[in-house]
């Protein structure tokens, strides 16, 4: 069976430097349903504020792809 999901229907945060909405529920709101789609755990959009980023938290087995829509990665130096 096929769920449809609206855009409206997703829970939404603003945190000052990230603003997001996410397609499954985690953390505040958790729904055990609507945890994941097989092995895809996590479907944000989130806008993150110039200079900002994700500090360091943990990942266990699990593959991050980013699409950058706007802005860019910034420069790094090794």
């Amino acid at each position: 069976m096929i769920t449809v999901c609206t855009a409206d229907s997703r829970n939404s945060f603003d945190l000052g430097w990230l603003r997001g909405c996410h397609s499954f529920s985690f953390g505040n709101d958790f729904d055990e349903g609507n945890s994941s789609f097989g092995p895809m755990r996590v479907l944000n959009d989130d806008i993150i504020s110039p200079k900002r980023g994700f500090g360091p938290h943990p990942h266990s087995d699990m593959e991050i792809l980013s699409i950058v829509l706007k802005g860019n990665f910034g420069t790094r130096t090794a």
